[in-house]
């Protein structure tokens, strides 16, 4: 992606450009074709003290504000603006006004997307704003979920004062020296996580178990990673359906199969409260917390060719 904004002090508009090498267009009387797609994220709050919502479509506790423009027929460009609270949970919200367009170039898609600095509550009007961006394919029958996605990006809106304490907060554990050993760390991650977790290099894990990071230096920040390892219950990260990690021999497929409860990431309270199945390490040293998320951020390969985060 190759991304652009402006702003007058009033407006925000955002071009994202992206290879892709089919036209594809959403057509209303047919449920097998689906369009070419491009959406924003934005955190619905944003600030010293507050924490990035989870990438993933948000969490329960930080939502984010999401705008789509969809390809349709006849050169029309579909909008939509929703508040998400992690997968699945998109809901249509009016969050002010929102002008989109898709124009076809050589190869490739540009979009445009405009909206107010600040409408429907969400508010934009500051030195720093995080973004976060997502494309669909529909010639790979993208849709949903079903998508590319990047990770967590940073605006740095002209003419607004920087939030310095905001920026250092968001700059941990990035730059050369900013973490620690990624050596050190990996031998920490197989000595205690590997249990769980499966990355591209250890598949000893049972698949399901719980997240499988072998990408996930691509697309988390490092402060991220920092909280999940000392307090993993401040965002819940979706599961896969438990039912999908069964063994298929054991049964007729065909039939429905219950939910194997020791493949759900967390445990409900309760008081209805949702804590996270991996215990916390908040005793874990500085140095060994730098050292793991050294490690973690070296996590993934090279995206394929025209999927660029």
């Amino acid at each position: 992606l190759a991304v652009r904004a402006a702003t007058d002090g009033r407006d925000l508009a955002v071009v994202i450009d992206w290879a892709d090498a089919t036209e594809d267009r959403a057509a209303p009387d047919a449920t097998d074709r689906y369009g070419d797609a491009v959406a924003l994220q934005l955190p619905l709050r944003s600030g010293a003290g507050v924490r990035l919502p989870y990438v993933g479509m948000g969490d329960e506790g930080e939502p984010v504000a999401l705008f789509m423009a969809r390809a349709g027929a006849a050169g029309a460009t579909g909008t939509r603006a929703a508040v998400g609270t992690g997968f699945g949970t998109s809901a249509r919200r009016d969050l002010g006004p929102l002008r989109a367009a898709l124009v076809r170039r050589a190869g490739g898609w540009r979009a445009l997307l405009v909206r107010p600095l600040a409408a429907g509550g969400l508010d934009l009007a500051r030195g720093l704003v995080p973004f976060a961006l997502a494309t669909w394919d529909g010639a790979g029958l993208e849709r949903g979920g079903n998508k590319a996605l990047t990770g967590w990006k940073f605006l740095r809106l002209p003419g607004r004062p920087l939030d310095e304490v905001y920026a250092a907060e968001q700059a941990w554990g990035r730059g050369p020296g900013a973490t620690g050993d990624a050596g050190r760390g990996r031998a920490l991650f197989d000595g205690t996580c590997t249990a769980c977790h499966a990355t591209a290099a250890d598949r000893g894990a049972a698949p399901g178990l719980a997240p499988d990071l072998s990408e996930i230096g691509l697309i988390a920040t490092p402060g991220y990673l920092r909280d999940s390892v000392v307090a993993p219950s401040a965002v819940i990260v979706p599961n896969p359906n438990p039912a999908q990690r069964q063994d298929r021999t054991a049964k007729d497929p065909r039939a429905p199969w219950p939910a194997d409860e020791g493949y759900v990431w967390y445990l409900r309270e309760a008081d209805g409260r949702k804590t996270s199945s991996m215990p916390d390490s908040a005793a874990l040293p500085a140095g060994d917390l730098a050292d793991l998320v050294a490690y973690l951020m070296t996590l993934g390969g090279p995206a394929p060719a025209g999927r660029t985060p």
